[in-house]
Order: structure tokens, then sequence, then C-alpha cells
């Protein structure tokens, strides 16, 4: 009897102990992959600079470190775009000036003069000029530019053949930006 009632302790107990090692080891496989579901949460909801923590070397942590890796690149690519999207705004702006310019200013040569300041200024380039196409069609002539370069080639009447030796020669040639 006694034989027995020690047999079923250590049955129970050996129960006890196998339950126990079970929830060990299922919480080491859960806790990290619900830390990961929390993580892919709060980057669903538009948080980039959440990160997965890596908590082990096995399938699971590989699995945050790409997802890691996956994370950062969408970030870079939305900060990419936002700045695309913040130029080409800008872009559209000045458009939309260089088209008001011109629809209240009469004179040609003040509308050319006052649209490569907007460009030079918005843009903050050190140069910008405007070629126009000569009657002969050989010849894009400077019409009007900005910096002390555009003052040497305004009053050197500065002209590009229309071909494919310049870039301007060659946009005019191909009617292409």
């Amino acid at each position: 009897f006694e034989l027995r009632t020690q047999l079923i302790g250590a049955s129970i107990l050996a129960v006890f102990i196998g339950l126990g090692i079970t929830m060990l080891l299922s919480r080491s496989i859960t806790n990290p992959i619900e830390s990961l579901i929390q993580t892919f949460i709060k980057v669903e909801k538009g948080d980039l600079s959440e990160r997965a923590r890596v908590l082990a070397t096995d399938e699971i942590g590989e699995l945050s470190i790409y997802f890691n890796r996956m994370v950062s690149r969408l970030d870079e690519l939305q900060q990419t775009l936002e700045k695309r999207v913040l130029e080409r705004t800008e872009q559209l702006r000045v458009s939309t000036e260089v088209g008001r310019i011109a629809s209240t200013i009469l004179d040609p040569d003040t509308v050319i003069t006052r649209v490569v300041e907007l460009i030079t200024q918005s843009f903050d380039y050190y140069y910008a000029a405007i070629f126009l196409v000569a009657d002969n069609e050989r010849w894009a002539e400077l019409k009007d530019a900005t910096g002390s370069a555009g003052v040497i080639l305004k009053a050197r009447r500065h002209r590009l053949q229309i071909n494919n030796s310049s870039m301007v020669g060659a946009a005019i040639s191909s009617k292409k930006p």
C-alpha cells in the first residue's frame, strides 16, 4: 500500500513537473510570437519607427531581423516619397506663379526676366537661362540669364546651334526636356 501511495504521489509529481515544463516551453515560443504580432500591429497602424525585439537566434529571431529590415526600407521609401511630393508641390507652385506672371505682364522681355529670376530663387539654382529659337530655326538665342555668367553671356549675345552639341540644342532639336 505504501509503495502504491508513493508511486501515485510520484506520478502526480511527474505530471505537474511535465505540465510546468510544457508551460515554460510553450511560453518560450508564444511570447516572442506575441511580441512580434504586437510590433506588426503598431507598424500596420503607421508607426514605422517601431522595431521588433530580437529575442533569440532561432527562426523567430531571424523573422524579426527580416521584419525590421523591411520596416526600415518602408520608412526610407516613405520619406523619399514625401520629399518628392514636396518637390512636385513646389514645382506646381512655381508653374502657377509663372502663369500668373505671364498673364499679368504684357511685355515679353519683362516676363522672361521675371520667370528666370523666379526659377533661380524658387529652386535655389545658381544659374538659370531662357533661350528662344531664332527665326531661321538654326540657333537658340539667349534672351535672359541670372548671375555673373548670365550678365557676360547676355553682353556677348550668346547663342547655341540647334543640334546635339549642347544640352540646350539637343533639347530643342529633340523637343524633349
